[in-house]
């Protein structure tokens, strides 16, 4: 006789980390990400589904048997994964570089609380020019300055690089 079970659902978000510390407390949402989840039912057969996140980075696997799943995120480009398993379990990123494996369900199961954070790397920099009036502005006739060396300072104690300007 064919044993009974109920289907299951999982999935939650994904939000942007905005000071990158992989805990949901400075986020917005990511939308439209493809998320890929793989694995194979309990009778043997491949799983292969994907979702796409909606306005508010929300996603959603549903009707699926017990089994065991990964689920895979296509991230978008300018975008890297931030540390995962950080903290709370509740308010934490749970992908490591937008794979998450080994999700266990059961018959009836809903596992709303795999969520993924995603951050971007700031950008410095402009132009440096001859100030000749001292008047803070580049004025017409004030040209660029070759050859400046400019530092990069995190918090006033570590260095994080070092370019030579030669345009």
């Amino acid at each position: 006789m064919p044993a009974l079970y109920r289907f299951s659902n999982l999935g939650d978000f994904i939000w942007e980390d905005m000071n990158a510390n992989g805990i949901q407390d400075e986020m917005k949402m990511v939308s439209k990400m493809y998320r890929f989840l793989t694995g194979t039912s309990g009778i043997g057969q491949a799983i292969n589904l994907t979702v796409l996140t909606d306005t508010n980075g929300k996603y959603s696997f549903g009707s699926l048997e017990p089994s065991t799943y990964t689920i895979n995120v296509a991230k978008p480009n300018n975008y890297n994964w931030t540390r995962s398993n950080f903290g709370n379990t509740d308010t934490d990123s749970d992908f490591a570089n937008g794979s998450l494996s080994n999700i266990v369900i059961s018959s009836g199961t809903t596992r709303n609380d795999l969520d993924g954070g995603l951050f971007r790397y700031a950008g410095l920099g402009d132009f440096v020019w001859s100030d000749a009036n001292l008047n803070g502005r580049q004025d017409v006739g004030e040209s660029g300055i070759r050859d400046i060396s400019i530092q990069q300072w995190y918090r006033r104690s570590r260095k994080c690089s070092h370019t030579i300007y030669n345009n």
